[in-house]
């Protein structure tokens, strides 16, 4: 697996990958995206976090899950990692989003590219799980999900804490998603930092 040294030296991608392969799903917008963050640079990501995601590599397990108060530059450092990776095609998708497009695409036919987008990707980043409860066939299709992506690299972001998981997620999905590597993000609001005050 790549070391995020090398990371650090690619330059990210400003430009979408040409030709997406036959295998990604076509989703709506609203649920598969390219990076939210394009220009995301490793230079504006902490030193310490860098090094938590440097040992993350050497581990080579997953999934991973980032997790930090809002702003604390979770998504940010996901995106970075999106942006350079260059072992398959990534795939960024909102959880709030895509959980519930999954379970629509079980009901109504059509999961099956979904599913096969999940197996072969290089690489997943989930964003912003955990916000909200799921109903059980969210339940069902995020404990899916979770399980066709196995141990490939799979980036999880999200605002609770790896022991409060299961008081939002269903205790398998919690169990799952913290069985590779936890990385606490530790920091201020960075969006207040930036913003105007008047």
């Amino acid at each position: 697996m790549q070391q995020i040294g090398k990371l650090l030296s690619i330059p990210p991608r400003t430009e979408p990958q040409s030709g997406k392969p036959k295998s990604m799903p076509s989703l709506p917008q609203k649920a598969l995206r390219g990076s939210p963050l394009p220009g995301a640079e490793w230079s504006k990501v902490t030193p310490e976090l860098r090094t938590k995601l440097t040992k993350a590599f050497q581990f080579d397990r997953w999934p991973w899950y980032l997790h930090g108060p809002a702003g604390s530059g979770k998504s940010y450092a996901a995106a970075c990692i999106y942006n350079s990776w260059d072992k398959g095609w990534p795939w960024w998708c909102e959880a709030s989003k895509i959980i519930p497009e999954f379970v629509k695409r079980r009901i109504e036919g059509g999961a099956s590219a979904v599913q096969n987008s999940i197996r072969d990707c290089g690489l997943i980043v989930l964003d912003d799980v955990a916000i909200r409860e799921c109903t059980p066939a969210q339940a069902e299709a995020f404990l899916m999900f979770i399980n066709l992506r196995g141990r490939k690299p799979f980036i999880c972001t999200g605002n609770i804490h790896p022991t409060k998981l299961s008081t939002i997620l269903d205790d398998r999905i919690a169990s799952r998603l913290t069985s590779g590597v936890m990385i606490g993000v530790e920091g201020s609001d960075r969006r207040l930092e930036d913003a105007e005050v008047l």
